[in-house]
């Protein structure tokens, strides 16, 4: 049976996904980019893949996705390629006003975990609830993360980097943000004592720094 994965990742980051698979994979059946199921869905068959999603617990439904526990004990460097590359995938810039970047999910743990790593860069962002529909018009519910602050965004671009396949809109929004007089102190609810969930927390740092070493 193939294990299958659908992306709507623009053709530079496929291209990157190719090469990792190959070097990675413990099996000479993957198919990158096999069949365009959807409007700019790619299904990407990944059965010498596998083993490494399973072992990282990154097969989920798109409810229950979750950033892995081992990322927790990365380098700022390594947690900003990561965040580039989720945000290359998922994320969005709109250089009209209001000037942000934004990524947008079905899962609230991911967006949370991506908020709490992008604290740990110094980038402030805002989480609000979004109820949206499919092609079907089934709704559903998803979580937006945003980042509107110009001081941020100029952070972000500094350190995550530009986006994949959004190049000219990354330097466009930098060009703007560096520009212009920022404040970071936003208004933000903070994340709930349950959300944070401490603990749990502590013991994925604690996974990471034992996992830091093999990469």
């Amino acid at each position: 049976m193939l294990f299958r994965s659908y992306t709507k990742g623009n053709p530079v980051l496929l291209e990157e996904v190719k090469q990792l698979t190959n070097e990675l994979s413990q099996a000479k059946n993957n198919k990158i980019g096999r069949v365009l199921v959807k409007k700019n869905c790619t299904e990407l068959g990944l059965n010498g893949m596998k083993w490494f999603c399973e072992k990282y617990q990154l097969k989920h439904k798109s409810k229950d996705k979750r950033i892995p526990a081992l990322c927790y004990g990365w380098s700022n460097r390594q947690l900003a390629l990561f965040l580039n590359r989720i945000y290359t995938s998922d994320g969005n810039i709109s250089i009209n006003p209001p000037q942000l970047i934004e990524i947008g999910l079905a899962s609230n743990a991911f967006i949370n975990d991506i908020q709490v790593l992008l604290r740990k860069l110094g980038i402030i962002s805002n989480k609000c609830y979004m109820r949206k529909s499919n092609q079907s018009g089934k709704y559903f519910d998803s979580w937006r993360l945003g980042i509107s602050d110009s001081t941020m965004i100029t952070k972000f671009l500094e350190t995550v980097g530009y986006l994949f396949g959004q190049e000219g809109k990354s330097e466009s929004l930098y060009n703007i943000s560096s520009v212009k007089n920022g404040n970071a102190n936003l208004d933000i609810v903070p994340i709930s004592y349950y959300d944070l969930d401490f603990y749990g927390r502590s013991e994925e740092r604690r996974v990471g720094k034992e996992c830091r070493s093999r990469w």
